[in-house]
């Protein structure tokens, strides 16, 4: 079923907060640049009162047009100018949306916006305790310093130089995320760092306005589950905003219970989610051998063909016990 009334109402009370907020803070410092600046109030206005006469279509002749667009031109130049000479930022007399695509109305030539659906995504999956890891589970709280700097004779690199890698391409991977971006398989044994780096990604997708979902496997594989055994079609919403999601996070995979159904399952999944353009993360302990040992031909398949693989490792040493240390080290100091 789609949202409820109450939860659609929900979100749009939201929107109406966040646009509310974006005309106060821009009242406030559109006050303070016109206390700052002599002449911005009256260069703003001519700016606004030309726009208008444009719009309105008065000005038929070319040459009229012409000379209007022109004075426009000149006069944001001039805007500019007085802004960067006060030491303010050009968009100084702009409205600020936290979603600059829909301008925090939630849609878009009257479809939903990324926002929306993200929104909606979010009270679905609401209850999720691997959401609120988003918080702290971010590029910026990221511990190179975790991995170790020594290499042995047979590794080309250290695990940090290697992480730092994966790292830089995570990072350009969000600043260049859409549609038919690829998919990422990351492998490593339990504490090389996996689920954090995927929250980072997950987090600064989100950041970016795009629909993300999370999902351990389990809980994926119950919701394919679910779908599979409904008769009547009718889909509780989580089915449909996992597969349409610009980007769905599966964590441990291989933890589920694995069997024909479950294969099926994973591979329409997956089978789908690419034909869409739409990204998937898969996260696992399994080595490429031990996902060809556990999964169909086709699952493989697709996985090996149509991922990208990054493999974190960080020898014998576990990040989550370090981590756990460190705590345990601020805990006893304070």
């Amino acid at each position: 079923m789609s949202l409820t009334n109450p939860q659609v109402e929900k979100i749009m009370r939201e929107y109406d907060r966040l646009r509310a907020e974006a005309w106060a803070d821009r009242e406030k410092r559109v006050n303070e640049a016109y206390s700052r600046i002599p002449g911005l109030k009256e260069t703003e206005q001519e700016i606004t009162d030309l726009l208008y006469e444009r719009a309105r279509g008065r000005l038929f002749n070319l040459e009229e047009q012409e000379a209007l667009k022109t004075r426009i031109s000149a006069l944001q130049r001039r805007r500019r100018e007085l802004l960067s000479g006060a030491g303010l930022p050009p968009d100084q007399l702009d409205f600020r949306y936290k979603c600059p695509i829909c301008k925090d109305t939630g849609y878009v030539d009257g479809r939903k916006c990324r926002c929306f659906r993200q929104a909606e995504s979010d009270l679905f999956f609401s209850e999720q305790p691997i959401r609120a890891k988003l918080k702290t589970d971010n590029f910026d709280n990221f511990r190179l310093d975790f991995y170790e700097a020594d290499k042995t004779d047979e590794e080309t690199e250290s695990p940090r130089e290697h992480m730092e890698d994966i790292l830089e391409y995570s990072e350009r991977y969000v600043g260049t995320f859409g549609p038919g971006s690829d998919n990422l398989l990351l492998l490593g044994a339990t504490g090389t760092g996996k689920t954090f780096l995927s929250h980072c990604i997950a987090g600064a997708l989100i950041e970016r306005g795009f629909a993300v979902v999370l999902l351990s496997a389990d809980e994926l594989f119950r919701i394919l589950a679910d779908h599979a055994m409904r008769r009547d079609g009718v889909d509780d919403g989580t089915y449909n905003f996992t597969m349409e999601s610009d980007f769905l996070v599966i964590d441990d995979l291989g933890t589920e219970v694995n069997n024909t159904m479950s294969n099926s399952q994973l591979f329409s999944c997956i089978e789908k989610r690419i034909q869409t353009g739409k990204a998937t993360l898969i996260s696992t302990n399994l080595s490429l051998k031990e996902i060809r040992d556990n999964y169909t031909d086709r699952v493989v398949s697709r996985i090996i063909g149509s991922y990208r693989i990054l493999k974190l490792f960080n020898y014998d040493s576990d990040i989550r016990l370090k981590v756990r240390q460190e705590r345990q080290r601020r805990e006893e100091n304070e």
